[in-house]
């Protein structure tokens, strides 16, 4: 358990770096440390997870303040009722250069 744990750790700090050296490279990296703010809300009446700065699940009708990364996609999965299992739609938001602003999940 504890070396498919480390695997997984190392995997994803590979990719983190490589994906972070590609964008350098390309010319796309954003300022380090700029960050705008965005009020993620989730119209919905069901669970919505979003993936940003990891994972989280909003409940239904609830909002949250997240810091996101300028023209960076992100993506929230809407499920009937609670979060897990198949999601009833995925949506995508692309984070504006400016702050603050509103991603509105419906």
């Amino acid at each position: 358990m504890k070396n498919s744990l480390k695997l997984a750790v190392f995997a994803i700090a590979a990719t983190a770096a490589f994906s972070a050296g590609a964008a350098i490279s390309a010319g796309s990296a954003p300022a380090i440390g700029r960050t705008v703010y965005v009020s993620i809300d989730n119209n919905t009446g069901g669970c919505v997870r979003v993936y940003a700065n990891g994972q989280f699940d909003l409940q239904a009708h609830t909002s949250t303040l997240a810091g996101l990364i300028p023209n960076r996609n992100y993506m929230a999965s809407v499920f009937k009722g609670r979060c897990g299992g198949a999601a009833v739609k995925n949506v995508w938001y692309t984070a504006p250069n400016v702050s603050p602003t509103q991603w509105k999940i419906r």
